[in-house]
């Protein structure tokens, strides 16, 4: 699966909270070069560092203070129906374990791994 990378730079710019495991990568945390800058907004992104370590996958806004928000915590993961589905029916079955009156937020954003 081949699709566009956001790099985070080495150096203090690029000790992100991604390296703690944040599904946020904020836009002052990336390499906006003229490759980032031919990104269209809401387009599927890998995150890696110079590096070349995987930070995962999300999608892409260059217009937003956080610029990426993570899908996974890993890179090429296939972002298709199943993929949502999947989440999805994670996010029911936990609620569904939890409370016993069907009454409650379906996702919870990152919290379910569907942020945005």
């Amino acid at each position: 699966m081949s699709r566009k990378a956001i790099i985070l730079p080495k150096g203090p710019k690029g000790r992100s909270r991604a390296h703690s495991g944040s599904p946020w990568i904020f836009s002052n945390e990336i390499r906006m070069d003229e490759a980032a800058k031919s990104i269209a907004p809401g387009a599927v992104v890998n995150v890696r560092g110079e590096d070349g370590r995987a930070f995962g996958t999300g999608y892409f806004n260059p217009k937003s203070l956080i610029a990426v928000r993570l899908w996974s915590d890993a890179c090429d993961v296939a972002i298709d129906r199943d993929f949502f589905i999947l989440r999805l029916k994670r996010a029911l079955a936990l609620r569904a374990a939890i409370y016993d009156k069907p009454f409650y937020r379906l996702v919870h954003a990152e919290g379910d791994g569907l942020p945005g």
